[in-house]
Order: C-alpha cells, then sequence, then structure tokens
C-alpha cells in the first residue's frame, strides 16, 4: 500500500456528542465497544470531519490493541492545536489550527495532551508495517493530522474543523485515483467566440508563443472540465479570461501560460510537478506562487491558506509575474462578485482595497488599480 496514497473523504460538520454516538454504534457493530472507556471535557463542540474513515481508524485502532493487550482501554479526547509548516509563507511559519487528541490506550497513567503537534506519522518507513497500521496512517494524514503509535498506545490529532486545512476541492469526484476527466462544454454562449478573440491576441503580440499557449487551453479545458462557476459558466473561462487581462500589460510567455494554468494546482489533479514537466520550471514557479494552497511535501495533499496568510505568501514572491497574474485573477473575480454571499463581497473588497490596489499601483499598472479600487468602494459604501 501506498502510505502517500490520496484518499477523498466525505466531509460533515456535526456535533462531538453525535459524532461520539455514531462512532460507539459502528464498534458495538464490529464487536469491539466492549471494555472500551471514553473519557473527554465536551461533547457539544462542533466539528468537521469524516466519519466513514473515522469509523475505520478507531476500530483499526483497538484492533491494534486488544492483539497486544486484552485488559480495559481508554479513549480520551482533548483539545490542542495542529501546526502546518508553510514555507512559502515565511521561513519559520506554521498555521495553527484548533484540534482534537485521540488518545487509545491500555495504560492508566497518560502524561496528558501536548500543547501543540505537527502534522505527520511516528511509523518507520524502514520497516515492514502491518497493512492495518499503513491504512491507520493513511487515514490520518488525510485528516491533515498527527500519528503517534507505540505498543500500547494509538494518539491521533485530527483538526476540529477540517476544511480550514484541506480545501474542498479535494473531495470533488475528478481528484479521486483513475477518475475520468471531462472536457469542457465549450457550447456554452459565448466560450468559443472568447477562445478565438484569446488566440489571435496571442498570434498578434506574441506569434511564436501560439502552439504552446493552445497546448494550455486544452490541458485547462479538460482538467476543469466538470468545473462550473456561481455564474454559471464553465470554470475555464474564469483563466482563460485572467489571461486575456495579463496580455493587456505583459507578452512574456510564461506569464501568460501561468495565468491559463493558475487554478489548475489547487483544483485539479493536475499537480506542480506535472505543470513543470509540461511547461517548464518557470511556469510552476509562478503558478506556485498564485496559488491560495500549499502542497505537504510530496504529496498530493494541499494546505488551504487563509486571505491574510495568501498576502504573506504573495508578499514573499520576488517575481513580478507572480503579482501580474494574481492581479488579473482578483480583477476578474472583483467583477463577477455578484452573486457570491453579501459577507463575501466586503472581505474580498476589503482585503483588495488593503492590498491588491497597493500592490497594483507599485507596479505601474494604473488601470489595474483604478478599476480595482473602484469595484472595492463600490462593494463596501452598498
Amino acid at each position: 500500500m501506498d502510505r502517500a496514497a490520496y484518499l477523498p473523504l466525505e466531509v460533515i460538520t456535526t456535533s462531538l456528542g453525535s459524532l461520539l454516538s455514531q462512532l460507539q454504534a459502528d464498534l458495538e457493530r464490529r464487536g469491539l465497544s466492549q471494555g472500551l472507556h471514553l473519557s473527554l471535557t465536551t461533547r457539544e463542540k462542533e466539528v468537521q470531519l469524516a466519519p466513514r474513515e473515522l469509523s475505520s481508524l478507531l476500530a483499526l485502532s483497538v484492533a491494534y490493541l486488544r492483539e497486544r493487550h486484552k485488559g480495559p482501554l481508554t479513549l480520551r479526547i482533548e483539545e490542542t492545536q495542529l501546526a502546518y509548516p508553510l514555507p512559502s509563507v515565511g521561513k519559520r511559519y506554521e498555521k495553527k489550527v484548533s484540534a482534537l487528541c485521540w488518545h487509545l490506550t491500555s495504560e492508566a497513567d497518560w502524561p496528558g495532551v501536548a500543547l501543540l503537534y505537527v502534522r505527520g506519522s511516528t511509523l518507520e518507513s524502514s520497516r515492514p508495517c502491518l497493512p492495518s497500521l499503513l491504512f491507520i496512517e493513511r487515514i490520518v494524514l488525510a485528516h491533515y493530522g498527527a500519528l503517534e503509535l507505540t505498543e500500547k498506545s494509538v494518539t491521533f490529532v485530527l483538526p476540529e474543523k477540517l476544511r480550514e486545512v484541506r480545501p474542498k476541492e479535494m473531495d470533488r469526484p475528478e481528484m479521486r485515483l483513475g477518475a475520468e476527466l471531462r472536457e469542457a462544454e465549450d457550447t456554452f454562449p459565448g466560450a468559443l467566440a472568447q477562445e478565438a478573440t484569446f488566440l489571435e491576441q496571442v498570434k498578434e503580440k506574441m506569434p511564436e508563443s501560439v502552439s504552446v499557449i493552445e497546448e494550455a487551453l486544452s490541458l485547462i479545458k479538460l482538467y476543469h472540465g466538470a468545473e462550473h462557476r456561481h455564474t454559471g459558466e464553465p470554470f475555464y473561462l474564469h483563466p482563460l479570461t485572467v489571461a486575456q487581462i495579463v496580455l493587456e500589460y505583459s507578452a512574456e510567455e510564461a506569464t501568460v501560460l501561468s495565468a491559463l494554468l493558475h487554478d489548475t494546482g489547487e483544483d485539479t489533479p493536475l499537480t506542480l510537478s506535472q505543470i513543470s514537466v509540461l511547461f517548464g520550471e518557470e511556469v510552476k514557479e509562478i503558478v506556485a506562487g498564485v496559488s491560495s494552497v500549499e502542497c505537504l511535501g510530496e504529496s498530493f495533499y494541499r494546505v488551504k491558506m487563509t486571505g491574510t496568510e495568501q498576502i504573506r505568501h504573495l508578499l514573499e514572491a520576488r517575481d513580478r509575474r507572480i503579482w501580474e497574474v494574481k492581479l488579473a485573477d482578483r480583477l476578474h473575480h472583483m467583477r463577477t462578485l455578484e452573486g457570491k454571499p453579501y459577507k463575501s463581497q466586503r472581505r474580498k473588497a476589503k482585503d483588495t482595497l488593503e492590498g491588491y490596489v497597493i500592490q497594483a499601483r507599485a507596479l505601474g499598472l494604473k488601470a489595474v488599480a483604478e478599476e480595482l479600487q473602484e469595484l472595492s468602494e463600490a462593494v463596501l459604501s452598498a
């Protein structure tokens, strides 16, 4: 079993009490509930996890310890924090979120929960592991958690709100291994005309890049194929529009390619490594710089950034082209805010005024800065 294999999850939001009742019922059905004592401080806390996988995780952990110890087991659930190093946000920066420590043990004594855990596992890759242990690890890492395992205890730490760190796009059907991709519906009114206009602009401003731009356009139509924006249009028209905006102030090949590909690394199965193979390291670095997620090591998993973390991530960028793409992306989002929740519109408008407008001016993109300011102020004054 591949320890880093991707695992899709069906994430729900519920109370801890309701979740525990479901987990206890599942353990009873499996004949694993006898002799298991539960210790926790509250059942009222709201959690966001994948119940089916959590049930398997708990059952496998109980079975693992029962094979070694015939006495009673105690499951303690305590509050703590999880940390995720995000080097692109800052050299020593760690994203910290509220978490629950699930400590299952055959021992009477426990030193207590640590104040902070870092995502990862204590399983050693240098020695063979039981398939059940590998699956325990796989579920914990899919929950962006931490795992500590000994002969007498299994401790796993999971975020209280999984969607704070695991983007919802990770669990789209198209992300599953072996899923068949479906090309976008370019029959949407105006889609083919927009493509044709864009390619004509490319031929005029950067004729030597037409073939590679066409390749990237075909790729986003395939990888974004099943996605639609809140406006109802096929999602690929968004990166296409972003590339058209970029063309208004840059005809540099890597910049335009990155504009077309800027969402693939966070919304689709296409990875940054694959982007590097297909279009070069330069494009990959720009796409990574624009992204609002960060990859966890060499795995497929991506960590969601907050708005503040995204700004810090962008401020770390030394490549002007990252901002050129990001500003075009923000401009299209601001042009199409209608239909988004009111709070979301105001938050985005505030972020735009405080960060993006200033940066657009600093880069000499006067028209972009003025339009962003106008659109933001219209939202905030409504």
